[in-house]
């Protein structure tokens, strides 16, 4: 995909309305073609980068290419600039060293893979954290991933640092039949790997399974405040609101 240094670019032009708060500044002796190029980009992007509290856009028509770009800012905040479905791959976060933020900004993230978001640090020493947020009025952003899988299904799968989620959804559903030859089937909204941390404020967590189904599935500590952590198996199996295997819980 793309990228486009909003804060430079193109006289008196503003964002599509699906971005309508972020304004392009002058761009002097180039050519109409060239600016007409730029506008394509603009409105094709799918999501911003920016550093916390600077007031510098980059846009992106790949949100897998917005997440591999983050990592050049300390405490980047990518942004959803509208719903984005029918994600057949994991998008795959890296945090070595960073504080990463996803701001939902009232859309829809939904996928059919395994671990929509997977996040991921090759820095052991600082392994940095991820958040994943809705910043806008409605805070009605949510993530979902939805597919038929002999295996755990995971909306996120944190494997680095801390995760918090904050004022959002996030929801699975495995829709699998459970069989003799299907054992495997289970869901989770998100998982935690071993010593890694999960903080919940003002979140919502829905799984669906036919088989196993778990809010939250976490090898370290959890927070929780003001939260709803939900689960529910439709088959065979059990239902686990929040399934704590080491650490503790507050």
């Amino acid at each position: 995909g793309g990228l486009f240094n909003v804060s430079g670019y193109l006289a008196n032009y503003t964002a599509p309305a699906k971005d309508c708060s972020y304004y392009v500044k002058a761009l002097s002796k180039k050519s109409e073609e060239y600016i007409q190029g730029y506008k394509y980009m603009i409105d094709h992007a799918v999501a911003t980068v920016n550093n916390a509290g600077e007031d510098k856009y980059i846009c992106f028509s790949s949100l897998q290419d917005a997440f591999n770009y983050a990592p050049k800012f300390d405490k980047p905040v990518v942004r959803l600039l509208g719903d984005l479905t029918g994600i057949d791959r994991k998008l795959i976060v890296t945090t070595d060293g960073i504080d990463c933020t996803l701001d939902l900004n009232g859309h829809l993230l939904e996928g059919t893979t395994d671990s929509l978001l997977y996040v991921r640090s090759r820095d052991k020493e600082n392994e940095g954290s991820f958040t994943l947020t809705d910043e806008s009025q409605s805070g009605k952003g949510i993530i979902r991933t939805r597919a038929a899988r002999n295996k755990m299904l995971k909306a996120i799968y944190q494997t680095a640092g801390e995760l918090h989620v904050s004022n959002c959804t996030v929801e699975a559903e495995n829709t699998m039949l459970y069989s003799s030859a299907a054992t495997g089937v289970a869901a989770t909204a998100v998982y935690v790997g071993l010593q890694k941390h999960l903080y919940l404020t003002d979140a919502t967590l829905n799984t669906v399974s036919t088989r196993c189904a778990y809010g939250a599935v976490v090898y370290g500590d959890t927070y929780i405040e003001n939260s709803n952590v939900n689960a529910t198996e439709t088959l065979a199996g059990a239902a686990y609101g929040l399934y704590v295997l080491s650490g503790h819980t507050e």
